[in-house]
């Protein structure tokens, strides 16, 4: 909300003082306006919040008369052009609005407020001999200001299963994930842009052998690379990156008298690739992923009643993740 109320700050007070104070002595009477083609922009509540604006009143096209200000509003995917006519002073102003889907709670208020702006500037033309033609863009709320780009940052709490492992099951555990969303996107339509993904999660398991039980703990840090395709409110993942860690390996014999038992601990790493899913909900987000990877540095441990325990060999990770974020 915060950003939308700056956006309107923005339109308002972007608009000539002189000006402005003039139109509200010379503001239409009426106000013809006309929705098309805009899910996101309902045309009772526009209607409503253009009336307050203006303190005129607002009529379906078919209601108007020849002198009211006509005005149009058109959308082509996320882009809204509003389009305002004065028969009056003769003015015709445009101007291209570039919403994002997600903020369908704010787009209303932000249409209004730019046809305001459009009506008192056609208004405003009464004060000079020639009326302006105008053709501008404004921002949404969740673009970039102008001095530069803005990313988004989602933090997230996360259950794991990882594994398996050389001779070692499936581990469970969680941990923390930090995402960061470049607010330079490669496309906007679809939206396709860069995100950093940081993972710090730990899980344990255990393998069970005739001499006794192994004990298996992982800790880890992965830093991954990511393209996001962004559909509304939901978003799909995918890149590479890569997993570094430590493990323990604890033994603890059946029969303290027949045999005996011993840790070791060590560094494993290896490269990775994830797939993932998510969907945010005002501001709480949830995240299904999958990530497969290969050990390149391994820790292992033997036994004397069978093969090695190990971390080494492919893995394979399924997470689900929930937190906050823009």
């Amino acid at each position: 909300m915060i950003p939308a109320v700056a956006l309107g700050a923005a339109l308002l007070l972007a608009a000539p003082a002189e000006p402005v104070a003039a139109t509200r002595e010379v503001g239409p009477a009426a106000v013809s306006l006309a929705v098309d083609n805009c899910p996101a922009v309902a045309r009772e509540p526009l209607a409503r919040l253009l009336a307050l604006e203006l303190e005129a009143r607002v009529l379906a096209p078919e209601q108007a008369d020849a002198r009211a200000v006509r005005v149009q509003v058109a959308c082509t995917g996320a882009i809204v052009r509003v389009s305002v006519d004065d028969p009056t002073t003769g003015a015709q102003l445009r101007r291209d609005a570039v919403f994002p889907l997600e903020q369908t709670d704010v787009i209303g208020r932000l249409v209004a407020l730019a046809i305001a702006e459009l009506v008192l500037t056609s208004r405003a033309a009464l004060s000079f001999e020639k009326a302006p033609v105008a053709q501008v863009q404004i921002v949404a709320p969740d673009s970039p200001p102008s001095g530069g780009p803005r990313g988004h940052v989602q933090v997230l709490a996360f259950g794991q299963a990882l594994g398996p492992f050389s001779g070692v099951g499936l581990g469970w555990g969680g941990g923390l994930r930090l995402d960061w969303a470049f607010g330079r996107r490669w496309l906007a339509r679809p939206s396709l842009g860069p995100v950093v993904d940081v993972e710090l999660a730990a899980a344990e398991t255990s393998a069970d052998r005739t001499l006794g039980t192994v004990q298996v703990a992982l800790w880890s840090a992965t830093l991954r690379a990511l393209l996001r395709l962004r559909a509304g409110r939901a978003w799909l993942d995918v890149g590479v990156g890569g997993r570094v860690g430590l493990a323990q390996l604890q033994g603890t014999p059946t029969d303290a008298t027949t045999a005996r038992g011993a840790s070791i601990a060590g560094k494993w790493a290896g490269p990775v690739a994830y797939v993932g899913v998510g969907a945010r909900f005002r501001r709480v987000i949830v995240e299904l992923g999958v990530e497969g990877g290969r050990v390149l540095r391994a820790v292992s441990g033997t036994v004397d009643d069978g093969p090695p325990i190990a971390i080494d060999g492919d893995w394979a990770c399924a997470t689900v993740a929930a937190g906050w974020g823009e």
